[in-house]
């Protein structure tokens, strides 16, 4: 191939890794896209969380727990939720994994906080947010 065929297939490349990503953030942003998948370059553009706490109690007492407290599956899923930097509402709302994470406990209530950066694309400003879900065992 001539210097000039090569040139024009490597501007070719280029340009398709530039445009897709552009493609890859506008879906991120718009259509709910992991950041991670499709080639993952939308990843370098999504703040990540500050911080997931979860705390345990009984009784209204706190109970203190460490991740070796815990068995390694609900460790893994809870850690699969933080990495994925998921909304707490998927975190919350996985009433299996809350109430697996109750009885290795003992608790009965659980409450998850999410501290986060977000970005409100349209003013171009960064906010601090927190969520806060709460769980409690039926009586």
């Amino acid at each position: 191939m001539s210097n000039r065929t090569l040139h024009i297939i490597y501007s070719v490349i280029i340009v398709i890794a530039f445009v897709w990503l552009g493609v890859h953030h506008y879906l991120v942003k718009n259509n709910n896209v992991n950041p991670w998948k499709l080639g993952g370059l939308a990843m370098y553009t999504n703040l990540h969380d500050l911080n997931m706490d979860i705390r345990f109690y009984k009784d209204r007492q706190e109970l203190k727990f460490s991740q070796d407290d815990l068995s390694e599956k609900s460790v893994k899923t809870v850690n699969k939720y933080y990495n994925r930097k998921s909304s707490i509402g998927d975190l919350a709302s996985n009433n299996r994994l809350i109430k697996t994470l109750a009885n290795e406990t003992h608790a009965d209530s659980i409450v998850i906080t999410l501290e986060f950066v977000k970005i409100d694309y349209h003013t171009k400003k960064i906010t601090k947010q927190k969520e806060i879900s709460v769980w409690q065992q039926d009586n």
